[in-house]
């Protein structure tokens, strides 16, 4: 049997699940303003429209990762809901107005919300004690996202936009098919190695709460960015739509090796260092946008952005995982997304938009650089040291301490193999 947990870890396995599910996730996403233009939306309804997804995540990521960890049917839904999203998404096919597009967007981001917190989940299991190398995994899911649009454009180009729904279709399918070889559960932490290394319930929940906001400014800051920064390079710096694509490429082209290397970079500074160290490149980038005199400038900035996403992204979700109470790793990571891919989006499109509206683009990028900083000193002064009174933090345990450590501050002790 085919192990993909603990000692031995299937590493092509989990790239390639990896790489096909990313894939799958961003077939499309370029791409749908052609679909909306060509039924002659408005700019105020494509940007009704792009408020639904992140809704939806709200309360669709933590809901479905809870109903898995309270059923233990981690594989089935993970399956099932990919299947349902994907269903709803072709459903835009057939999409012809406003409140179609509207119905079936909301209804393929509410069951596609929880997926990558799932995959997240077993890529953790599978790494067993050495979830310092999950960056080595994550970062050919970066890879997919950022080849994807390419082969896509110019499958569109030779043929039609229908190469859209073909494409997504077909690489979800492919994922289904190694969907198979998962373990039918996400194995659980015990209440008794949560006694041994964690801080008391109480003070468990402080810092998530803690840690919940900043990763809700953050998700503002990438929010506004996302929302506005186009629009700021063609209205206030006359970019080309060239300019706006190599944009893109940039920011790709930094954050596979920063995932490459996050493994060095955990068992260094650890959580809280990288942490740390992506709120200060995030600072930098904002403070960029809001002082850059021309639209060229833009491109050394972007590169800031694969460093700083992929630090903060390493590190939250190891972080998450560790302050995770046992049965709950999954709904945990649901909050996760739902936070930083719900919530987050949706009150950074309101605020940017408001600050953009009435003082400017520079203004708004600077103002978002100040609340970064700040959520900086915030979670400098909250985040709990291994060695308080409460216990020892376990993703510290596990990736800074040497391998007797690592054995008690476990989170998952059994190894998963194919049935």
């Amino acid at each position: 049997m085919t192990k993909l947990a603990g000692k031995g870890v299937n590493y092509v396995f989990w790239r390639t699940l990896t790489f096909l599910f990313y894939a799958s996730q961003n077939c499309a996403g370029p791409f749908l303003i052609i679909l909306f233009r060509k039924y002659h939306l408005t700019t105020g309804d494509i940007g009704f429209i792009n408020a639904i997804a992140p809704l939806a995540g709200i309360v669709a990521a933590p809901a479905w990762a809870w109903l898995a960890d309270q059923t233990k049917r981690h594989k089935l839904i993970f399956g099932l809901l990919s299947i349902i999203s994907c269903i709803f998404f072709l459903c835009l096919y057939f999409a012809n107005s406003l409140r179609k597009f509207v119905v079936f967007i909301f209804l393929a981001s509410f069951f596609n919300a929880p997926l990558s917190a799932f995959l997240d989940g077993y890529i953790l299991q599978a790494l067993g004690t050495e979830k310092a190398e999950y960056g080595q995994i994550r970062l050919w899911g970066s890879f997919a996202w950022g080849i994807t649009p390419v082969a896509i454009g110019k499958i569109i180009d030779n043929t039609s936009l229908d190469a859209i729904f073909v494409s997504t279709t077909a690489v979800t399918a492919l994922s289904l098919v190694l969907f198979y070889f998962l373990p039918s559960t996400l194995q659980t932490k015990t209440h008794d190695d949560d006694v041994a290394v964690r801080p008391a319930r109480r003070s468990q929940f402080k810092q998530w709460g803690y840690f919940m906001f900043v990763v809700s400014i953050l998700g503002i800051g990438w929010a506004i960015i996302g929302s506005f920064l186009f629009l700021f390079l063609l209205d206030d710096l006359g970019a080309s739509n060239t300019l706006l694509g190599l944009s893109i490429a940039f920011s790709i082209t930094t954050e596979i090796p920063s995932f490459f290397f996050s493994k060095q970079l955990l068992t260094r500074v650890g959580v809280r260092g990288m942490i740390l160290l992506a709120h200060a490149i995030f600072t930098v980038r904002l403070i960029g946008y809001s002082v850059m005199k021309s639209a060229w400038m833009v491109l050394p900035i972007q590169m800031l952005h694969g460093v700083s996403f992929s630090l903060f992204w390493t590190a939250a979700v190891t972080h998450t995982n560790a302050l995770s109470p046992p049965g709950m790793e999954s709904t945990s990571l649901g909050l996760l997304n739902g936070v930083f891919g719900g919530v987050a989006p949706t009150i950074g499109a309101i605020l940017g938009g408001y600050l953009y509206t009435f003082y400017g683009a520079r203004i708004m990028f600077a103002c978002a650089a100040g609340a970064v900083a700040c959520s900086g000193i915030f979670f400098l002064l909250t985040y709990s040291s291994p060695t308080t009174e409460s216990g020892t933090v376990a993703e510290t345990a596990s990736l800074l301490a040497n391998h007797k450590e690592i054995e008690v501050a476990k989170e998952f002790s059994h190894n998963s193999k194919l049935a």
